[in-house]
């Protein structure tokens, strides 16, 4: 039994909105808020947001709404909670906003082709050819195989083995993308499963517990309990600035006339 609001993703006709639903599902056994972005439609854009453009700041979760105006918002990556800084690199708009050192990556290139993207903990990588990047996530799936070894990749923190509430965000093999979010406190190994069973052949975590938060349509349908460092945006892909209007070509020199 699903709850749907809005347009489910699979034409756009109707503009970028169209190509972006929410949905109630239940996956392995758990109840899952999850949405849902047709990345065919080169109208919407995938990426994530810094608290007031700065790293090393926190935000509401509403301030980043109004900031943003998005179609859809998620929790971002882990962070520090005395910094503020995220654990992971951070690329908006082509720009390296933050280099961070551990976890997977979200990488979206110009054209909505997301991956992700593991890269060994400590080294540095300068992202060619991605337009946007959001690492720090804890890898869930690869290639439709679970794949969660989170110590492996370099986390800590024990609060991260203990079930919490979760965000997650995965990749389908018809170039949908997933944000899900539960309320319910599950493991790291729960939400594969969860992520698996909604059809992602990949898939990594986002930032959870008191961290957890999803938006679609401009509600809030999970509002986390404490600010955030960084969320993953869907929004309208904004328009090419207009061309520069060009000269009026010279009037032509009047010829001569005969009797000159």
């Amino acid at each position: 039994m699903a709850l749907v609001l809005g347009l489910c993703a699979g034409g756009w006709a109707g503009g970028p909105a169209s190509s972006v639903s929410y949905q109630i599902l239940t996956a392995a056994n758990v109840r899952a808020h999850v949405i849902t972005a047709d990345l065919r439609n080169p109208a919407l854009l995938v990426k994530p947001a810094v608290a007031y453009d700065r790293p090393g700041r926190g935000q509401s979760f509403l301030r980043f709404m109004a900031d943003h105006q998005p179609l859809a918002q998620i929790s971002g990556s882990y962070f520090s909670v005395k910094s503020w800084h995220p654990v992971g690199d951070l690329v908006i708009d082509g720009k390296l906003r933050y280099r961070g050192l551990v976890g997977t990556a979200l990488a979206v290139r110009p054209d909505n082709t997301v991956e992700l993207v593991d890269i060994p903990k400590g080294w540095k990588y300068s992202w060619p050819g991605y337009e946007q990047v959001l690492r720090g996530g804890i890898r869930l799936l690869r290639q439709g195989a679970y794949a969660a070894n989170p110590r492996a990749q370099g986390f800590r923190d024990p609060g991260l083995f203990r079930p919490t509430s979760r965000t997650a965000v995965g990749i389908t093999a018809n170039r949908r993308l997933l944000l899900v979010a539960t309320a319910q406190p599950i493991t790291i190994a729960r939400t594969a499963s969860v992520m698996k069973h909604l059809g992602c052949t990949d898939a990594m975590t986002l930032d959870g517990g008191t961290s957890t938060g999803l938006a679609y349509g401009g509600s809030v349908i999970i509002t986390p309990g404490r600010m955030l460092s960084n969320v993953l945006l869907i929004t309208e892909r904004p328009a090419p600035p207009d061309p520069p209007a060009s000269e009026a070509p010279a009037e032509p020199a009047t010829p001569p006339s005969a009797a000159e």
